[in-house]
């Protein structure tokens, strides 16, 4: 059957509303619930998730309101970044609160220069940068939030 695209959900039955940011990127892109699965897996795999085997039902759930674990809010931000030329952010999918603590959003997470030099230079791409002009919500916490200053400052500077 497969299907376990991050089959653990932060959401309860009792507390799960159609997510419908999700759901109004989804409708936009043309994709049907079989591409945007197929896509998933696709990119999962070139990411080494090999364990991911998203499915039309797994898809249907994410836009009924489950939340997908990681690295799928991510997947999906790259691949409706790519589908529409801006950069789609997680919270912009409605996938997860846009102010989280770095532990939670794992910037608290152990980086090598070699990672971080690789990452800024994915981030910062021309082709995603020049979308950005008229995008300041999300990007500019990343940019400019202490949630990214202080833990650079403890890597750069060690106690």
């Amino acid at each position: 059957m497969g299907g376990n695209g991050g089959s653990g959900t932060t959401a309860t039955s009792t507390d799960k509303r159609p997510n419908e940011l999700l759901g109004s990127w989804f409708v936009r892109s043309g994709w049907s619930k079989g591409e945007l699965a197929r896509q998933v897996n696709r990119r999962a795999r070139q990411l080494g998730a090999n364990h991911i085997s998203t499915d039309t039902s797994r898809v249907r759930r994410w836009l009924d309101g489950e939340n997908p674990r990681e690295p799928i809010p991510r997947i999906l931000s790259e691949l409706f970044s790519e589908r529409f030329g801006c950069v789609v952010a997680v919270e912009d999918l409605g996938l997860r609160t846009a102010h989280q603590s770095p532990s939670v959003s794992g910037i608290d997470l152990p980086w090598t220069g070699p990672q971080t030099v690789a990452l800024i230079s994915e981030f910062s791409r021309s082709d995603l940068m020049l979308a950005r002009r008229g995008f300041l919500g999300t990007s500019l916490a990343l940019s400019a939030g202490s949630s990214l200053i202080e833990p650079m400052q403890r890597w750069l500077v060690p106690s």
